[in-house]
């Protein structure tokens, strides 16, 4: 079985709040495919590299994939 990796970051405070991703040896590259301050799976995600700061505004959640295998999918449209 083929398998990805995914963070859930979630930030129930009604303020903004910084997280601090996985170093490398986690993972070097991260794409952010949903965000519930956009309210969207973002198709083609940005990606994000490891250790660094993502914002999250107060009351989100975001989820984070990562390629954990070369032939994993990386466009969240393949993985439905």
């Amino acid at each position: 079985m083929i398998d990805n990796n995914f963070l859930v970051l979630v930030n129930a405070s009604e303020n903004g709040l910084d997280f601090k991703l996985p170093p490398a040896e986690f993972g070097d590259t991260w794409f952010k495919i949903m965000d519930t301050c956009d309210g969207v799976f973002n198709a083609r995600p940005k990606s994000v590299k490891a250790g660094s700061v993502i914002n999250l505004e107060g009351r989100t959640m975001t989820i984070l994939l990562h390629k954990h295998h070369p032939d994993a999918p990386a466009n969240i449209t393949q993985l439905i």
